[in-house]
């Protein structure tokens, strides 16, 4: 176990600390009776399975909770009980609001596992400290809680009993980190980082209980920002291959329905046994399940198609990378410091008309990476009125192709004259070479300015630089 003298230590030895502990502790059902013999944690129950330690678990199982845990718990035991036995998973509200996937739900029902509904357990009944039962509740649904679903309530007079020889909780997980010099921590989203000096926290640690995906990003999150803190240059992006196929090849390949390779599962009647119940793919059928990628890494624009407005509008420009700049002003001394880079990675990007967006958020149920395009994408306006009085957004100009950019009231322009970049706001008046992007000229407009961050002007290249595409 970690002590708080241990992650002293650690922070003390190494410069930088990644907090990734995982939701290792299981909540409880916090009822009377549960420290009876029998009620078993549902990794402890799966791990004693796969080290072949679990062979007589009773004839009748109860599994209290509805995620995928509690699914893989019910299938598991479903496999060890006697012909005659019984497996029943209690969950509190309907099947309707079970957070495990459906899949997995259709799955346990089709092997003849029951789910009850609307049950919540009572206490954990007991002979010579060993189970014998569970005394629970039925339930019905009240209002939304905090999480939005239904509420449930008792139902008075509803208790009932149901025989078990093992109960397994699996109600989710919690992050423990006691280690820490307050057991708390500030987090900043968009870094990771914590209010400790470079402590950084991700995954379940950060989320609590969520997905290895989710884990593996924030630990890429955690390496780019270290990377930059020590000027490291360094890509996560591997080579791609040209594909060598034109927008239109794109969208006909996401307009063909092809459906997907039939599994090859095992017959119900024969899963009482640990036999895998989806047998692999083919060599054939990996192929061809791999030929239905609709190549959304070069193309998504699925926003642009279900926006009901046509707000979201697809344009294209080239791959780049323009650095981002900390322009400190001491005195007549302006220091520029590169902290960081905009990355451009796709040929196609979309943008949002502000004109045309009623903020349905149409694209945002459909957006395939959770993404707010109609928040997320640059927001543009095509007359200087909507411009005007937009609380932030971008306008070019068509007569002298000046790209303009409003935030709370303060207007930032940027225009391209041969080889070079004019960027010109309320705080500075710079000029920038059109091909490295470095500085050639950086005027503060009031010496109360001590420093000025690059990004917007980044930003504003990178749209730009897309010139005629925009539009």
């Amino acid at each position: 176990m970690l002590t708080k003298e241990d992650f002293e230590k650690i922070r003390k030895t190494y410069n930088y600390t990644y907090i990734a502990v995982g939701a290792q502790r299981f909540k409880k059902m916090n009822i009377e009776g549960e420290e009876a013999v029998g009620v078993c944690n549902p990794f402890d129950f799966l791990k004693r399975i796969k080290q072949q330690e679990l062979y007589n678990i009773g004839s009748h199982v109860i599994i209290v909770g509805g995620g995928n845990t509690a699914m893989d718990v019910a299938r598991a035991a479903y496999r060890l009980i006697p012909e005659h036995g019984k497996v029943t998973v209690i969950y509190r509200r309907t099947i309707a609001e079970m957070p495990a996937e459906e899949e997995e739900i259709k799955a346990l029902l089709s092997e003849g596992i029951e789910i009850m509904e609307l049950t919540a357990p009572l206490a954990v009944l007991s002979h010579n400290g060993r189970v014998t039962g569970l005394k629970c509740i039925k339930m019905r649904l009240g209002s939304p809680d905090s999480s939005g679903r239904p509420k449930p309530e008792p139902i008075e007079g509803s208790v009932f009993e149901l025989k078990a020889d093992l109960i397994v909780p699996a109600l989710g997980q919690e992050v423990v980190l006691d280690f820490l010099p307050d057991n708390a921590l500030k987090k900043d989203p968009t870094s990771i980082e914590t209010d400790l000096t470079n402590v950084f926290i991700g995954g379940d640690a950060l989320h609590n209980a969520s997905t290895f995906v989710q884990a593996v990003g924030d630990g890429r999150k955690v390496a780019e920002h270290i990377f930059l803190k020590e000027n490291i240059h360094f890509s996560f992006e591997p080579e791609k291959e040209d594909r060598n196929l034109t927008y239109s090849d794109y969208l006909v390949k996401k307009a063909r329905r092809i459906k997907g390779e039939v599994l090859n599962e095992i017959p119900d009647n024969e899963r009482k046994t640990f036999k895998v119940v989806i047998e692999p793919l083919t060599k054939e059928q990996a192929v061809n399940e791999a030929s239905r990628c609709l190549l959304c890494d070069d193309v998504c624009s699925v926003c642009t198609t279900v926006c009901p407005n046509r707000a979201n509008y697809t344009y294209f420009t080239e791959p780049k990378s323009i650095p981002i700049f900390k322009i400190t002003n001491n005195g007549n001394n302006i220091v520029t410091h590169t902290i960081g880079t905009l990355d451009i990675k796709q040929k196609y990007q979309v943008l949002n008309i502000g004109d045309f967006c009623n903020e349905c958020g149409n694209c945002t149920t459909f957006c395939p990476t959770n993404g707010k395009p109609y928040k997320d994408k640059p927001k543009f306006y095509l007359t200087p009125e909507s411009f005007q009085h937009a609380e932030k957004g971008f306008m070019l100009s068509k007569e002298d192709q000046t790209l303009w950019y409003i935030e709370k009231g303060n207007k930032s322009s940027l225009q391209k004259n041969n080889d070079l970049f004019f960027f010109n706001n309320e705080l500075i008046k710079a000029t920038l070479d059109a091909h490295t992007y470095e500085f050639k000229f950086i005027e503060f407009k009031t010496a109360s300015i001590a420093e000025f961050n690059s990004t917007i002007i980044a930003e504003m290249i990178a749209l730009i630089d897309a010139g005629k595409n925009l539009y």
